[in-house]
């Protein structure tokens, strides 16, 4: 990596890695100011574990809303999908306003939770319209190529982390080898979204000839490898998921060549996905059988202990917290109510040991109940049939839009600085349209 300036290069790293580089170019100071943001993502817990302040993270915030302010200097119109998406979450946070207020005595949560749970949703709204309007397509483009770079650096230290580090609890080491996201539980995450965000954009990349074969298949065995080294088991199925949904285009406008480019995306994700699990269950034998159909069902719907559940959160929420009260349940008890810093608001003691937390669905419907939950997942289905399908990245952002509710189900994400990352991919499906070969441009 050479710097010179303002102007940056990559160098091939062999014939695998052709297409990942950074073109020489001057670039506007919002490329600047969102390149600034990913760096600290990329290394805020990295930081913290090499003993910054804890409270590094919230620099994010800052250079998100620098990036706002930016923004607002920009002369444009909002298009409908910004007003649908600011009634959206305006309508989350009145509900949220409300119920927190009628709820106050009750939990006696503080203004401080408050604002902190409105920021958590509300940042990531900002961040999406600064994208939105500020990064240029050319841009978005070198962005994508850092994405990768980084990843690639970040699987490194990964395998180096797999030989080298050793952790109390041997059988939850997979929890603890996030490379640049740190050796803390609940790095996991990010790299989940980072694995599914570069295998989008090599597949992206491969199916519109602006990347070989190559590199292609070489990101998405080093991410089959890396889920496999750090126990993501649920990334098997997003990659299936997201094969799918590449191969859709191919299968719309039938022939022969385009069908056999749709059923070899697919294929290979199927076979990656049997060939990688005995591969699972040869480093974690205690894991064993966890990744046949019954036992995934079994798990994402029964219940930790005497907590919620991924797959049944909304009637265990309604069931054991709101004990079935009709208001609880439709509009939840507030934002900020919820919240578990410090452990310090009476809800969460109370109610921590259900793993609540653990879940963006049932932390949604908890502070904004079932009609709260319902327009959170709605902003997304929006942003998804708004994209036009002549956009330049219309394929990641949509299918990012469809993974995010799946994250929304799975885990925390969302709740996390990973949703700069959602974000920010689902904010370039607007930044452009696609020359006239268009997405999909293999024939």
């Amino acid at each position: 990596m050479i710097c010179h300036g303002c102007e940056w290069t990559i160098c091939e790293v062999g014939d695998h890695m052709r297409g990942l580089y950074v073109r020489k170019s001057k670039y506007s100071m919002a490329y600047r100011m969102v390149l600034l943001l990913f760096f600290l993502y990329f290394f805020h817990r990295y930081a913290v574990e090499l003993g910054a302040s804890s409270l590094t993270r919230y620099v994010l915030d800052f250079v998100n809303i620098a990036i706002y302010i930016y923004s607002l200097q920009k002369k444009y119109s909002l298009e409908k999908i910004d007003k649908a998406l600011m009634a959206c979450y305006g309508g989350i946070l009145i509900i949220g306003t409300v119920s927190a207020i009628l709820n106050i005595g009750t939990w006696k949560s503080g203004i401080v939770y408050y604002l902190f749970d409105c920021r958590n949703l509300i940042r990531f709204l900002i961040f999406f319209q600064s994208c939105k309007v500020l990064v240029k397509p050319e841009e978005v483009d070198n962005i994508l190529n850092w994405f990768l770079c980084f990843h690639i650096l970040n699987c490194i230290l990964v395998v180096y982390q797999y030989f080298t580090l050793e952790v109390p609890i041997f059988w939850m080491r997979g929890d603890n080898l996030n490379g640049f996201f740190g050796t803390a539980t609940g790095g996991n995450i990010y790299i989940n979204v980072l694995l599914i965000s570069t295998a989008m954009i090599a597949l992206y990349r491969w199916s519109n000839r602006r990347g070989s074969m190559g590199t292609m298949l070489f990101i998405q065995l080093l991410n089959l490898v890396i889920a496999t080294l750090i126990e993501i088991k649920m990334y098997y199925v997003e990659m299936v998921l997201i094969c799918v949904f590449f191969a859709i285009p191919y299968m719309r406008r039938p022939s022969r060549k385009r069908f056999a480019w749709g059923m070899f995306i697919i294929f290979g994700g199927v076979v990656s996905f049997v060939v990688l699990i005995p591969i699972l269950y040869k480093i974690y034998p205690w894991m064993e059988g966890t990744m046949s159909l019954s036992y995934m069902v079994n798990a994402f719907s029964t219940e930790r202990g005497e907590g919620i559940s991924r797959l049944s959160a909304v009637p265990d929420v309604i069931e054991k917290i709101f004990e079935n009260d009709l208001y609880d349940s439709l509009f939840g008890i507030g934002l900020g109510t919820a919240n578990i810093n410090g452990m310090r608001t009476e809800f969460a003691q109370k109610f921590y040991w259900t793993n609540y937390s653990w879940y963006s669905t049932a932390y949604m419907l908890i502070e904004t109940g079932v009609v709260g939950l319902i327009i959170y997942i709605i902003s997304f289905l929006m942003l998804f049939f708004n994209i036009k399908r002549d956009a330049l990245y219309a394929s990641i952002s949509k299918c990012m839009c469809l993974i995010a509710i799946i994250l929304m189900i799975y885990n925390e994400s969302l709740k996390t600085e990973a949703g700069y990352m959602i974000f920010f991919l689902i904010a370039i499906g607007f930044s452009g349209k696609r020359e006239q070969e268009g997405e999909h441009g293999r024939r």
